[in-house]
């Protein structure tokens, strides 16, 4: 990884990571990253959950909920866009926003991605109602 990939890593990692469970892996990252050992501070870095195992999480803690029946709906759909598509992306923000704020907020990382998705489904849904 070039160092600029690397200073970006560790920048993301610090704003989504930082205060949470995964703090010390943050830490021990920043710490490489000092005594410049890019190496090891990659390989600490590669340690914090993506964020398709973040989103995989999240939806596992939605078992049992509606939101996680009509996912599994629209994933039947062989990727189909409807106008459920997109209730259940902007449900997925609301219980990303909810984890965080009952203090896992390493989900804050899904935010972004998910506000992307929606963008991206809705003007996707309205080309092909045109």
């Amino acid at each position: 990884m070039l160092h600029s990939e690397l200073i970006f890593s560790l920048m993301g990692a610090t704003q989504y990571f930082l205060g949470t469970k995964h703090d010390n892996i943050v830490q021990e990252a920043c710490k490489a990253w000092e005594n410049s050992d890019y190496a090891a501070c990659e390989a600490i870095l590669s340690k914090l959950p993506t964020t398709d195992v973040l989103l995989k999480t999240l939806v596992e803690k939605l078992k049992g909920k509606s939101v996680y029946t009509n996912l599994e709906r629209i994933q039947s759909k062989d990727g189909k866009l409807d106008w459920q598509a997109l209730k259940v992306v902007s449900s997925l923000i609301t219980h990303a926003v909810i984890e965080c704020e009952c203090g896992n907020t390493e989900f804050k990382v899904l935010i972004p991605v998910l506000l992307e998705k929606l963008n991206n489904f809705g003007f996707d849904l309205l080309k092909q109602m045109e």
